[in-house]
């Protein structure tokens, strides 16, 4: 249960400003590694015949290196959704009585990394108990598929086009809700949960039908200083109007923050009363609601950091589920591992090893990414990836003689001459919603696997995700 925050009550009434500011939207800038060569012309005269300096080999992975490799890794049956789920027994050991299994993905659009999701997904559920998936999906629309999975209730496909992000908006995903809703089908009780903040438009919507059913006579004051966020949250197809929230001056949203506090202090206070007028979860949902508000607006306003955010939402959920409560993580590689500044990281220091992360890597193949050209957008296609970056951990992976495997890293040796290549630094591929085909080494980052994943899943020939066309709901 949450504490009451005593503070002051704002009274001043909130006027939107019609000055707005521009501003520039802001892309973040990959690093590009431009290499150089040299060439001089050899001498003129017939004899001696030129010099040329031998060109230098590329580098080669050790042969001992791939020895270790595959004494080390588990060989996968591969992302076939009919196949028996025998060969993931080692996930038993692996995971043990942990309450977070965090599952990556290499690039937000590669089928066999969903597929290979999906099967740990059935396992974790059907061998280990683990209790609900939760997406990096938005919180409040997802909240509908959960119904969906329990009881039926909607379209599957409306309802997964209603997390508006085209990365869950595919076949995989939609086989994985289909599995979902026939195991509980069956009498089981396994949930769907989104635990990210970046669409508040249907939790604005949750907060303001609440307030008209617990309190119709309180509604309008809520209303009115909510009113502030109206016109910039997204509609049910979630696009944005413009200009956008965070175009608006300081001084507006520093207003509107305010009016936020104010909603939620006012709705702690009367905890007790609303939530014998409703229930202790519609209560609770109402809560989460606003924080998801409080979020939005913060990370808008540059203020907070999406990844914290959405690790707090994550407990959150496991507080929902109770003290035996297991719960699988779904997102990008970036978002789960131990870093500092990731959502990984940030459970980390509240988990430990009560949770397991599973990292997702490839070796050659097709990825569904929105193409980049420069700063532009261009279109959502499928794309091709480049070769593995030399001396990148993709690059000694792709010498396995598995195609598909599982490396355990927690508790690993290291120390053998064999193994050190395995502690980095080193390359790994870092590709989410967008790509440029002309800059594929850019799309990398400065890895330590072990330090940030207890397991890697490798697959060494991949192909695009089978998009969906959106549908979306009517209505929130």
């Amino acid at each position: 249960m949450h504490t009451l925050r005593k503070r002051p009550v704002a009274t001043a009434t909130y006027r939107s400003q019609s000055a707005r500011a521009s501003r520039a939207a802001v892309v973040p800038l990959l690093l590009l590694a431009f290499v150089g060569a040299c060439s001089s012309d050899g001498p003129t005269e017939p004899d001696p015949p030129p010099v040329t300096e031998p060109e230098a080999p590329e580098p080669t992975v050790p042969a001992e290196a791939t020895d270790w490799l595959n004494a080390n890794v588990i060989p996968l049956d591969g992302s076939d959704l009919q196949a028996d789920l025998s060969d993931l027994d080692v996930l038993r050991s692996l995971v043990g009585d942990a309450r977070i299994v965090s599952l990556g993905e290499g690039t937000h659009g590669t089928r066999e990394f969903f597929q290979m999701k999906h099967r740990i997904l059935r396992f974790l559920v059907e061998e280990m108990g683990f209790d609900a998936i939760a997406m990096e999906a938005t919180w409040a629309e997802s909240n509908r598929l959960d119904d969906y999975v329990r009881t039926g209730n909607g379209d599957a496909r409306e309802l997964l086009s209603g997390l508006y992000f085209w990365t869950w908006n595919t076949e995989s995903v939609l086989d994985m809700v289909g599995w979902l809703r026939g195991w509980n089908e069956a009498g089981h009780d396994v949930g769907f949960y989104g635990f990210d903040m970046r669409f508040p438009g249907m939790a604005l919507h949750n907060v303001d039908r609440f307030l008209e059913v617990v309190d119709p006579e309180a509604a309008p004051s809520y209303d009115e200083r909510l009113e502030c966020l109206r016109p910039f949250v997204n509609g049910p197809d979630g696009r944005f109007p413009t200009p956008s929230y965070g175009a608006q001056s300081t001084l507006y949203r520093s207003l509107c923050r305010g009016e936020l506090q104010w909603a939620m202090d006012s709705l702690r206070v009367e905890e007790d009363r609303y939530v014998g007028l409703s229930s202790r979860a519609a209560f609770e949902h109402a809560e989460r609601s606003l924080r998801i508000l409080e979020q939005w607006e913060l990370q808008a306003s540059d203020r907070g950091s999406r990844d914290v955010f959405m690790a707090e939402n994550v407990d959150w959920l496991l507080d929902q589920l109770g003290p035996d409560g297991k719960l699988v993580l779904w997102a990008h590689n970036s978002h789960v591992a131990r870093l500092p500044s990731s959502m990984g990281g940030e459970l980390d220091a509240r988990h430990g090893d009560d949770m397991v992360v599973l990292g997702f890597a490839f070796g050659e193949g097709q990825f569904s990414a929105v193409t980049m050209a420069g700063s532009s957008f261009v279109d959502l296609e499928s794309q091709t990836a480049a070769p593995p970056r030399i001396d990148s951990y993709e690059m000694y992976f792709a010498t396995a003689n598995a195609p598909t495997f599982l490396l355990p890293l927690r508790g690993l040796d290291l120390s053998p001459p064999e193994a050190s290549w395995m502690t980095g630094p080193r390359q790994m591929r870092f590709i989410g919603c967008c790509y440029d085909p002309a800059r594929s080494s850019a799309f990398h980052y400065t890895a330590r696997l072990p330090e940030e994943f207890d397991a890697l899943v490798w697959v060494a020939q991949t192909t695009a995700t089978r998009l969906l066309p959106f549908r979306y709901p009517q209505g929130f």
